[in-house]
């Protein structure tokens, strides 16, 4: 029996079914943490002494150099997934509420991927166990998944050149997702409005006195927001791809890189300067009048926000590639890239100046006050700081192994 089969008969999937090129799928239950942890070891997903990741990117410098902050169980979790790490009962009973409660099985006795195309395993989706009987690669397509585990087991592998070029440099691909980019920061509040001038005065009946008084000058805009942080990446899961037969395979290119931090998201915009007050209006008295007095300045427009600061990049998993002891590794070329932090975001425009207040009216005889000037825009806000953590592939490990 071959080796499609058995493992299609693992899954309980129908063998005669299959035989009419039905593609088949079943679900194993994760009974917990451990459980899961079973799943991943049975399938060479552990990862390499040398690439021991995420914790040491996520420990803490405190008494205690291997502790922990509490919101980061769930990386704890992972560590013990797959670096060795350990768990109390407590925390595997936490954990358990959280961590993929199946696994998809697929099975395909015959799979072709058309010029072009790019097989999607997932995107943060529950783990997958894929079998294949013959599997073509027409010119140009490729296999991706995004932070999802994968165990891919290939009993023939086809690959097919031609002059496609397709949409990426890989046939198979396990990559991360990048973090989204953070929200933009509110607008600062608009500056209150500057009183008007008093009104002018008679000195005695029938003379005039004192003008009108100058308005007062708007009240500055209020500060934009801070931007919001870019999110962490999230990981390259670990995937493990077994092909019996590659003959027809000349060369395989596996690429690999993890989640990058998003970018902090930009400031608010500062607000607009409040308008300047009205000068007061001259009065009329008898055969005199006085003038009206100046309107004030508008306020200030408030400074931008600081942009949001980037979020970091988190290191990936291992890919494990199993061939037979008669091909040779070199037919497997790695691309392994390192994710980057995410960048600081742009700070807020700053807001425009305030309204200049009219001059006040005038009396008999008289001047009106002068208009006064918008006032100032505000400052641009500064920059957000960039993430500081880089994510580091895990390794692309090739075995020659006996089937």
């Amino acid at each position: 029996m071959s080796t499609f089969k058995k493992i299609a008969q693992e899954f309980g999937q129908s063998v005669e079914v299959l035989q009419k090129n039905q593609e088949l799928h079943s679900y194993q239950e994760i009974n917990g943490i451990d459980d899961l942890k079973r799943w991943f070891t049975k399938n060479g997903m552990q990862n390499t002494s040398s690439n021991e990741v995420l914790m040491d990117t996520m420990r803490v410098e405190k008494n205690d150099g291997n502790k922990l902050p509490e919101n980061d169980l769930v990386q704890k979790g992972m560590n013990y997934l797959f670096n060795n790490g350990t768990l109390l009962e407590g925390e595997k009973e936490t954990l358990n509420n959280v961590i993929p409660k199946r696994i998809e099985q697929i099975s395909i006795a015959d799979k072709t991927i058309e010029e072009g195309q790019i097989w999607e395993l997932g995107t943060s989706s529950t783990p997958v166990d894929i079998n294949i009987g013959t599997l073509t690669m027409k010119s140009g397509s490729a296999i991706r998944a995004y932070n999802t585990a994968v165990n891919l087991r290939i009993e023939k592998l086809i690959k097919e050149n031609g002059s496609s070029k397709g949409k990426v440099n890989y046939d198979f691909g396990f990559f991360g997702v990048n973090g989204t980019k953070g929200s933009v920061g509110a607008a600062g509040g608009t500056g209150g409005a500057g009183a008007p001038g008093s009104k002018g005065e008679a000195s005695s009946p029938g003379i005039a006195g004192k003008g009108g008084g100058p308005g007062s000058k708007g009240d500055n805009g209020g500060k934009g927001h801070k931007g919001g942080t870019g999110q962490d990446g999230l990981p390259c899961m670990p995937a493990t791809i077994t092909i019996k037969d590659l003959t027809r395979v000349s060369s395989l290119v596996v690429s690999t890189c993890s989640g990058a931090g998003g970018d902090g998201g930009e400031g608010g915009k500062g607000g607009t300067g409040g308008a300047g007050g009205k000068g007061g209006d001259g009065i009329t008295t008898g055969c005199e009048g006085n003038n009206g007095g100046p309107g004030g300045m508008g306020g200030i427009g408030g400074q931008g926000g600081e942009g949001g600061d980037g979020g970091n990049a988190v290191n990936g998993y291992d890919i494990n590639i199993n061939i037979p002891v008669t091909e040779t590794s070199s037919k497997i070329i790695k691309v392994m890239d390192t994710a980057q932090p995410g960048a600081g975001g742009v700070g807020g425009a700053g807001g425009a100046g305030g309204a200049g207040g009219a001059g006040g009216d005038a009396g008999k005889h008289s001047d009106s006050g002068q208009s006064a000037g918008n006032g100032a825009s505000g400052d641009p806000g500064e920059m957000g700081k960039s993430g500081t953590i880089s994510g580091y592939p895990g390794n692309i490990c090739v075995s020659l192994i006996t089937f």
